[in-house]
């Protein structure tokens, strides 16, 4: 976004996963929090979740290649 300082992707979960076991587990094995779709209405297995970024480049970076590791092998 150009405007904003937060995105709400969508993941697409499997079967039987809601937005909350993954965000839950990417904060578990990365220490990485965002906030799920649920949590602002949206349907749990629709696979939304809030992601602020307001930090540096740099650590976005990272942050980003933690979530893009731990998306990987949740989706398996």
């Amino acid at each position: 976004p150009t405007s904003g300082f937060y995105a709400m992707p969508k993941i697409a979960l499997p079967p039987g996963k809601s937005d909350e076991d993954y965000v839950l587990g990417l904060l578990r094995a990365t220490g990485v929090l965002c906030v799920y779709g649920s949590g602002f209405g949206l349907p749990a297995a629709d696979g939304y979740l809030r992601i602020v970024f307001l930090s540096s480049p740099p650590d976005l970076e990272e942050v980003y290649r933690l979530m893009a590791d731990f998306t990987a092998d949740f989706l398996r």
